[in-house]
């Protein structure tokens, strides 16, 4: 899910966030650890078919099982024992996934992510257990899966008011974790890195600090335009907001927000925890602000949910009621405009929107029931 942001409007929130985040900061001065089976221990697994490149050569083969250092290849004659091949020889494997990409990147767009996941698993099931191969071609798609099932994680938690939906959001986040531990071993990819991360994530959901806080101080600070580095800050943010680091956790933000590639996975979480900071450092214009954007800029998305429920508490409780000394609007984004206005407005929008959804919603035709198969 490699989907870029819109033009103009995160370029003047991201310069908002940063500057303000600067005037703040002070001067400047679980998960298991993914293990493939253990040396000289030999794991059957289903049969999957797979094609294998090993040298300049490619082989259509049914593995059947691995150990460490080697994958396990159905013999070509029926009861012929297993053949290995060492996976230092191996220099591509391709799986037959069995989905439509496009009905995958429909599905995220509608932020259907229980549809996404449902596509993608069956497929994926059987190579989970091969995403150490070089160059597979299930890597991506496993990440891809296991961010889908982070955000299904969220949405859970989000509304989640009785215990048993507490319960079926910590198995979500658990779930996810799984994923990411697979993908963390595709050392060959980028999907290790943001598997480790992204599992730092789902240990946060869980509450699990001390281990996602292990997993991040044993990695290298990715460089700048790195696929990990937004991801790295915005982990890096969210155990420090987690400790009551709230300005440190905003130095961090700063580097996720605005020298990352405004990858839309961690662009819009890292704009929300900056303005959870901003309610923390009592500085609700600031948090208004950014949640104001954060609503307009991705509507009809979990993240505009999240951000227009604390933009109507902070409006509903009356802390931006005063005039302020000096406007943000002015300072940093050269407008004067009335944004307890424009924030009303927005959520009364929402408001209409949410009720002609459920009235359509109502009115809708039953489906069609399909005919008994034979």
């Amino acid at each position: 899910m490699k989907t870029r942001l819109p033009g103009g409007g995160w370029r003047r929130l991201a310069c908002g966030v940063a500057l303000a985040a600067l005037a703040l900061a002070r001067p400047c001065a679980g998960q298991d650890e993914p293990r493939p089976p253990a040396e000289g221990e030999t794991v059957r697994l289903p049969p999957l078919k797979a094609r294998l490149w090993v040298g300049k050569e490619s082989r259509d083969v049914t593995l059947v099982g691995r150990t460490d250092l080697s994958v396990l290849v159905a013999g070509g004659v029926e009861g012929a024992p297993a053949a290995k091949i060492r996976i230092a020889q191996i220099a591509r494997a391709q799986f037959d996934l069995g989905y439509d990409p496009g009905e995958v990147a429909k599905a995220e767009r509608r932020s259907d992510w229980g549809g996404a996941i449902r596509l993608l698993q069956p497929g994926l099931k059987g190579p989970m257990a091969y995403l150490d191969l070089p160059d597979n071609n299930a890597a991506e798609a496993a990440l891809d899966m296991g961010t889908c099932m982070l955000r299904a994680a969220h949405r859970t938690a989000r509304t989640a008011t009785k215990p048993e939906e507490q319960a079926q959001a910590r198995r979500q986040y658990e779930a996810a974790a799984e994923v990411f531990t697979a993908c963390a071993r595709a050392e060959w990819s980028r999907v290790a890195q943001l598997g480790v991360l992204k599992g730092c994530r789902c240990l946060l959901g869980i509450n699990k600090v001390k281990t996602a806080q292990y997993h991040v101080n044993r990695m290298s600070e990715p460089a700048p335009g790195d696929a990990a580095y937004g991801h790295y800050w915005l982990v890096r943010a969210e155990l420090a907001h987690r400790a009551g680091q709230f300005r440190e956790a905003l130095d961090a933000v700063v580097k996720s927000v605005c020298f990352e590639n405004k990858d839309i996975e961690t662009f819009p979480d890292a704009l929300l925890l900056s303005a959870r900071c901003y309610e923390e450092t009592l500085d609700p214009y600031r948090a208004r602000d950014v949640y104001f954007e954060v609503a307009s800029i991705f509507p009809r998305t979990d993240w505009a949910d999240d951000a227009a429920d604390r933009l109507q508490a902070i409006l509903d409780a009356g802390k931006t009621r005063g005039k302020e000394v000096s406007p943000i609007e002015n300072v940093f984004f050269g407008m004067n405009e009335d944004i307890n206005k424009l924030a009303a407005e927005l959520l009364r929008k929402r408001r209409e929107a949410a009720k002609t959804d459920d009235e359509a919603e109502k009115e809708a035709p039953p489906p069609k029931e399909k005919p008994p198969e034979e």
